[in-house]
């Protein structure tokens, strides 16, 4: 799938924001600004489609390791659920 990252309309829980913020370093804001500057590496649907059927996952290079943000359509809008760093995806990062 397609997607230009810099029209690419965005919008997630403010709670859930503050809180990765606080747990894992980046908001959803931040991360949000490494997709509009170019870092997505991949954008690949869940494992788990079962359980997740309309989860997909925006692969992002921050500041040289790959973060896992977790997003489903709604609408026009890409929701994003939760975000992580993603060792499982430094392949993706070539020699870095």
């Amino acid at each position: 799938m397609e997607i230009d990252w810099n029209s690419a309309k965005f919008e997630w829980d403010p709670k859930k924001s503050k809180e990765i913020k606080r747990k894992r370093g980046y908001s959803f804001e931040e991360l949000v600004e490494f997709i509009k500057n170019g870092k997505v590496l991949e954008f690949i649907r869940h494992h788990n489609t079962a359980e997740y059927p309309n989860q997909w996952f925006i692969i992002v290079d921050v500041n040289g390791y790959p973060w896992a943000i977790a997003s489903e359509f709604r609408g026009n809008k890409l929701r994003l659920v939760t975000a992580f760093p993603a060792r499982k995806y430094k392949r993706l990062l070539g020699d870095k």
